[in-house]
């Protein structure tokens, strides 16, 4: 069985290069570059039958190519006069990319030493192939100036144009400028005993991104479409292979454009005590907008969604990096400290639809999130739990019905959450799957202060490092909390039981009667699935952390011991990994490890706490 194993995989790259330089005049230089690159894999691969249950043997084989070239020329002029610094770039890109690859599969061999794909049966074959294009044509100019190495300015702009745009806009066109001021080169701070280095400098400019698919620009078509092992073609006319359209986003797009940021930057750089202590504060306001986005499309059209440029974010903040030498530098013990402070505001300018919300999954089907000019992206979408109904008396009535406060239900009883009427209708409609009169975008999954401080101790021949991780301000939805309570009432409430660690009831403030002042909602087998929704507020958690991400001590053995054994450094170190943590929430088990929606489910592994010895030699 061994011995008819096979599972072969090549692999080959060839880059070239070749670059030329022109000295055309003083400070004139054209500069040209060329590069051709190739990649290429080869996989060919035989199960035996004995790993088959006694099916045959399985065999496969993939061929993979991708090729590049790539055109630079560049024409620069570099001349100083007097005071004066001048560098002006002229230059053009070019790149041509071509992806291709192959596989084929059998199954069921008559024989395991049968190990190409052509040796099985027709019916039990299969295979696919891809091969896409691309290619990107690109005019820039640079043009950068300064005045006694104190006024600073440049300026730039680049045309760029790609083939995976559609015929009205494969343009797009990005200047950007810059300026600065170093005020310690200016005669009332230059020699400042305080200040090395303080600069100002502000930029603007405006950046495209590509999409990932090589052919939105037309209209798409599948070959061989629901094609299965073994079949000629699934699809078929009169016995012919058929060409259907790609139903789900074949649509064409000759106006789908470049995807844009603009970006302006205001900051300050500051230096004392000849490198002592140093500080970065820098100011921005980043605007992707005419961002693609998959918009649905009316079941007339028989397509299911189509590609746009109808997004808008804004992310607008500060980043702050200060560092210093704390102790005096004449000290034997020595303590450099770096801290990186990072505040973002993010927020949804546009949408599509006349920027209508969008109500969107995120890991349930209780529609927990939601896109909404003007909130975070990803918005949490929930009921906001305003306690639980500890009597009848506590449930509010309709004045001009006289009925309880209702759901899909029916009417809401003692022990039930108590979800906010919003629209004031005395119903909470706990199944609506779109836009909930009921439910608010509560909530930012999104952090609004990140960063990390690190603290490296030195004393003789010994090291300290000590480096802590935080975020503050993001909330996250404890998903796995909701799963223990609402999946242990259906009728797998036994199997339930054990996959979702039900927590012990004993230790939880539940209703059981009424008039209890309760945390949280009645709990027992017949209870409806939409108490423990996880749509609700009572499941938002403050996911703010710290985490002592790892420690690091280490000795330097004494060079005049470590030659003697003709090695020239000798170096002892220890190092813990998650060393600890500190967070707001008490019921998330790990505050930062949350997917990207900001949910908690349970699902991976914790973040383990490692511990390594090691040590170097270096000769």
């Amino acid at each position: 069985t061994y011995d008819s194993s096979l599972d072969n995989n090549e692999s080959s790259n060839l880059n070239t290069n070749l670059n030329l330089i022109f000295n055309i005049a003083p400070g004139l230089t054209f500069t040209s570059q060329s590069a051709y690159i190739k990649d290429m894999a080869n996989r060919a691969y035989n199960r035996p039958s004995a790993l088959m249950s006694g099916a045959g043997n399985y065999s496969s084989a993939y061929s993979y190519e991708n090729s590049q070239v790539r055109i630079s020329n560049f024409l620069t002029y570099v001349k100083q006069f007097g005071k004066h610094s001048l560098n002006v770039l002229l230059g053009q890109e070019a790149e041509k990319n071509r992806m291709q690859n192959v596989s084929a599969w059998g199954s069921q061999g008559v024989s395991d030493q049968i190990q190409v794909v052509t040796g099985f049966l027709q019916n039990n074959i299969g295979a696919n192939s891809d091969l896409q294009k691309w290619s990107q044509l690109s005019y820039l100019g640079r043009f950068s100036y300064d005045f006694d190495s104190k006024y600073l300015f440049s300026g730039a702009v680049r045309a760029d144009g790609s083939s995976r745009f559609g015929e009205n806009n494969k343009w797009g066109y990005f200047p950007s400028a810059s300026v600065g001021w170093i005020l310690t080169e200016e005669d009332f701070l230059k020699n400042n005993p305080t200040f090395t280095l303080l600069k100002i400098r502000g930029s603007y400019g405006l950046t495209g991104s590509l999409p990932s698919s090589n052919y939105l620009q037309y209209n798409l078509y599948n070959v061989n479409n629901g094609g299965y092992q073994g079949n000629s073609g699934a699809t078929s006319y009169n016995g012919q292979v058929a060409i259907t359209p790609n139903f789900r986003n074949g649509v064409a797009q000759k106006n789908l454009s470049w995807e844009r940021n603009r970006q302006w930057n205001l900051g300050v750089d500051m230096e004392l005590y000849r490198g002592r202590f140093t500080a970065m504060v820098d100011v921005f306001n980043k605007e992707n907008y005419d961002g693609l986005f998959d918009v649905m499309l009316p079941v007339t059209s028989g397509y299911d969604y189509a590609k746009t440029n109808s997004v808008g974010i804004r992310n607008s903040g500060v980043d702050i990096q200060l560092s210093a030498d704390v102790l005096p530098r004449s000290s034997a013990l020595t303590w450099r400290s770096n801290l990186n402070i990072s505040y973002v505001k993010n927020r949804i300018m546009n949408l599509p639809n006349g920027g209508r919300d969008m109500v969107m999954d995120g890991d349930r089907f209780d529609k927990s999130h939601i896109l909404s000019v003007g909130s975070p992206i990803n918005a949490f979408y929930l009921y906001k739990t305003l306690g639980v109904f500890a009597t009848l008396d506590d449930i509010p009535v309709n004045p001009y019905t006289g009925e309880r406060y209702r759901n899909s239900n029916g009417t809401f009883n003692p022990g039930d959450f108590y979800f906010e009427d919003v629209d004031g209708d005395y119903f909470v409609d706990v199944f609506n799957s779109g836009i909930n009169p009921d439910k608010r975008a509560i909530g930012d999954p999104n952090f609004k202060w990140t960063g990390g401080w690190n603290n490296v101790f030195n004393y003789k021949d010994f090291s300290l490092t000590l480096f802590f991780t935080y975020g503050f301000g993001r909330d996250v939805l404890n998903l796995f909390e909701s799963d223990q309570f609402n999946n242990s009432t259906s009728g797998d409430a036994v199997s339930n039981f054990t996959y979702y660690s039900i927590r012990d009831l004993d230790k939880l403030n539940i209703w059981r009667q009424p008039g209890d002042k309760a945390e949280y909602a009645k709990y027992d087998i017949g209870t409806y699935r939409y108490y423990y929704t996880s749509a609700q507020t009572f499941f938002l958690e403050n996911g703010s952390y710290m985490r002592f991400k790892n420690l690091i001590f280490s000795y330097n053995l004494p060079e005049r011991i470590s030659k003697k054994w003709s090695i020239s450094k000798v170096r002892f170190f220890g190092i813990v990994d998650n060393v600890a943590r500190w967070q707001k929430s008490k019921k998330l088990p790990d505050a930062e490890a949350v997917n990207p929606y900001g949910e908690y489910n349970g699902g991976g592994y914790p973040i383990p706490r490692k511990y390594t010895l090691g040590f170097e030699l270096t000769f």
